[in-house]
């Protein structure tokens, strides 16, 4: 394989790999097909069972950041600790989520985590949702709302970690969200 730069700036770095853009061939890499790419100050090695994309802007960041997919998606605790897997209610209220700790046990360094959140409430209502945001901040990453009674409203998001704990929040406004999930999808470095 010849891999080539097709184009580079501050901001995005195009790849090629026999001609074709390396997002066509990264399914079909392993151990001998392994190569490194420079963007920044970050350098990436990609070989076997090693599927990261790069990604430059992320949230206005000027720094590129690597997102790495699960192979599992795990239901993801809440610091009470209470498992986010369908089985619960949650009260209105705000639910930290520590992801290095022994339950969800995410990378220390990571920036952003990609969450699938899903719930649903008794009554439609406008004023009844589910806000996704770094812990302690107020600039939310998704909102979802009851919309439909007794309906599962669900997203894929991706919410920033805080800088200090690497936290994040979700936050339960006006009614009871009933069978919650949060699962963790990937995350980015």
């Amino acid at each position: 394989m010849l891999a080539t730069v097709k184009s580079i700036s501050s901001r995005h770095a195009s790849v090629q790999i026999d001609g074709e853009d390396l997002y066509r061939h990264l399914p079909f890499l392993n151990s001998a097909d392994a190569f490194t790419i420079t963007v920044g100050s970050r350098v990436v090695v990609l070989g076997e069972k090693s599927y990261c994309y790069v990604i430059a802007g992320l949230y206005g960041s000027d720094t590129p950041h690597l997102f790495y997919p699960l192979v599992t998606t795990p239901a993801l605790y809440d610091t009470t600790p209470t498992q986010w897997d369908a089985t619960s209610n949650f009260a209105v209220g705000t639910y930290i989520f520590n992801l290095q700790d022994s339950n969800n046990n995410l990378p220390t360094d990571i920036y952003a985590v990609v969450v699938f959140v899903q719930g649903r409430w008794a009554a439609a209502s406008n004023s009844s949702w589910c806000v996704g945001r770094p812990r302690g901040s107020s600039a939310s990453a998704f909102q979802i709302r009851a919309l439909v009674a007794n309906i599962n409203t669900s997203i894929q998001a991706i919410v920033p970690v805080d800088a200090v704990n690497k936290d994040i929040e979700l936050s339960i406004v006006n009614a009871t969200m009933n069978a919650g999930i949060c699962r963790a999808v990937g995350y980015f470095k």
